[in-house]
């Protein structure tokens, strides 16, 4: 009798046990079709592939903490996976871009395949190595960018007058680029245009020609100025780092 019995909790036991695991099996398929990758679109993993291309992997030139994002890009999975690539869930389009600190050394072209990337709304390309080139002005075709990050990524040049284009810009970080200068009609430009604008950090940039009355243009929307070591003459009223 007591065997009898100890064998029908130990079938009781295993039922329940294949009743909970087909439980967890549908719900991670319910889960996995309610959240499922984008599939990326054939254009933006092109764009994405090709701006790969241009640049080399230096394991011995960056901090410690830094690792190559660009390595698990490759044509035979979806971009939406791949690191520092993120999609919108309804069309598949690349939104955000995120390769700081990817180890990244090689020049940026005017047109670089990343302006291809017309859905895109954040891109952070800070703590890289871009060999003193110039912002690339085709940048001004990323209508829908609202965060823009080159910091600490040794690019030179003229800061392109274009880049006011960029209207629905929220935060602008060009710090610590000492080869990259702002002329008096390109900031000019940037304060009377980018009406949006909450942070923008300049330290470092040479900003030797822009007139000091430009600051008088800034919008109410601004919240954070940060103008550390930029070689200007700034009037009293605008503190360095507000």
């Amino acid at each position: 009798m007591g065997k009898f019995i100890w064998l029908c909790q130990i079938r009781s036991l295993l039922f329940v046990l294949f009743f909970l695991s087909v439980v967890d099996c549908c719900l991670s398929l319910s889960s996995s079709s309610l959240n499922p990758t984008p599939s990326c679109l054939p254009e933006d993993t092109s764009a994405l592939l090709q701006f790969k291309n241009t640049m080399s992997i230096d394991d011995s030139a960056f901090y410690s903490y830094c690792y190559p994002k660009t390595n698990s890009w490759n044509e035979s999975t979806n971009c939406c996976s791949w690191e520092g690539v993120t999609c919108e869930k309804a069309t598949g389009q690349v939104i955000s871009l995120d390769l700081t600190c990817s180890k990244l050394v090689g020049s940026l072209s005017p047109n670089t395949t990343l302006v291809r990337l017309r859905g895109l709304k954040r891109l952070d390309l800070s703590l890289n190595n871009f060999n003193a080139s110039s912002i690339p002005s085709g940048f001004n075709q990323l209508i829908s960018l609202t965060h823009l990050n080159l910091s600490g990524s040794y690019l030179g040049g003229s800061v392109p007058l274009n880049i006011y284009l960029l209207s629905k810009l929220i935060s602008l970080d060009l710090s610590g680029n000492d080869q990259l200068k702002f002329d008096s009609h390109g900031f000019d430009m940037l304060t009377r245009n980018l009406s949006k604008l909450e942070n923008l950090l300049l330290d470092s940039v040479n900003m030797s020609d822009v007139v000091p009355t430009s600051f008088m243009n800034f919008r109410s929307s601004l919240k954070r100025l940060s103008l550390e070591f930029c070689d200007l003459n700034i009037p009293a009223w605008v503190p360095r780092v507000c």
